[in-house]
């Protein structure tokens, strides 16, 4: 799977699942959970706090997923629909549409791989003063998946995503939102919740008013590069990150959007960039896209901005198996790890 967020995944998700969409898998491997438990076992010594610990502990409290649901996705515009939807098309409009049949690991890796990746941007997070998940609200932006989303849930979080990719909309329905129950782990309390939006946020006044504000801890995964916002060669317009409004105007959303004290932190994995003879690539970056003079203009405190975590990539790399995945992946000439950690003052 791609872990290195749009290019090479959204884009290409029919070429990456096969004709079916259904994702192969002989009777031998092991389930999803089975796999993220694994997972689970093996990062937790790479991570530090509490809260880190305790969202790889709450995967063993991960239900299962029954059955498979059905979704029609084109490829040429990343277009979605239902089975429903579909069925109201006639033959020749349905033909522009792939079938797909997703299941269980789908409904935890997506396109984009493990959702335990995220284990390091709430590690950085907890480094920076968002130490517990209990009763707090977090925003991700360009979630990508719901795995991450309902163990922060389970630990007390109210969580919203906010997504483009309108596959998921179809693909996950209202049995996967609202209240969730909380793990073992995160002890007695108040229990989380999930809410999904869809659209372009904060370019979209009606999505923001809907996300809210007052977050803990906001956060983007392989979404806030500066090659998606602004590439360095003329490319294909799908394989960027459209805001839908100016740096200035998503850097204040950010901010407005964070309580006192809040954390923004942007964690990106990528290859390193290809030569300049070579096709570009935007997802080849790691780098905050903001400048920094524009964010501490705004109001926040640049905690970290465009830190080297390659060392930590590998090491969790090797703890998720990419290097023993077919074809396997070379760390030293493919994988790179950076993070931006911003915070609003109290």
């Amino acid at each position: 799977m791609n872990v290195f967020g749009l290019g090479g995944a959204a884009i290409l998700a029919v070429s990456v699942f096969g004709a079916s969409g259904a994702a192969a898998q002989d009777d031998a491997s092991p389930t999803m959970l089975e796999q993220m438990s694994t997972e689970a076992a093996k990062l937790r010594p790479l991570v530090e706090s509490d809260l880190a610990k305790d969202f790889l502990t709450a995967v063993g409290e991960l239900p299962p997923i029954e059955g498979e649901r059905v979704v029609y996705f084109r490829r040429s515009d990343r277009a979605a629909l239902s089975e429903d939807e579909a069925m109201r098309l006639s033959e020749d409009e349905r033909a522009e549409y792939s079938r797909m049949e997703l299941g269980e690991r789908f409904y935890y890796q997506t396109f984009y791989g493990t959702p335990l990746a995220y284990v390091r941007a709430i590690d950085l997070a907890a480094g920076a003063g968002f130490d517990s998940a209990d009763g707090a609200r977090v925003f991700d932006f360009g979630f990508g998946g719901i795995g991450h989303l309902r163990l922060l849930a389970s630990l007390g979080a109210d969580v919203i995503g906010v997504e483009v990719l309108e596959l998921l909309d179809k693909f996950y329905d209202e049995s996967d939102l609202g209240v969730i129950e909380r793990a073992d782990v995160a002890g007695e309390g108040e229990e989380g919740s999930i809410t999904l939006l869809y659209g372009q946020w904060p370019a979209n006044a009606e999505l923001v008013q809907e996300a809210g504000g007052g977050f803990d801890l906001m956060m983007s995964k392989n979404t806030l590069k500066k090659g998606y916002i602004h590439p360095e060669r003329e490319v294909d317009s799908r394989m960027l990150v459209h805001l839908g409004v100016s740096d200035e105007e998503y850097v204040q959303a950010m901010f407005d959007a964070l309580a006192p004290g809040g954390v923004f932190v942007i964690y990106n994995l990528y290859p390193p960039p290809l030569g300049e003879d070579e096709p570009y690539q935007p997802w080849r970056s790691g780098e905050c896209p903001f400048e920094r003079e524009l964010l501490e203009e705004i109001g926040f405190d640049v905690v970290a901005l465009d830190v080297d975590d390659t060392a930590f990539s590998h090491q969790m790399g090797s703890a998720l198996g990419w290097d023993q995945r077919e074809p396997p992946m070379d760390f030293e000439s493919s994988l790179r790890g950076m993070y931006t950690i911003l915070r609003r003052p109290e």
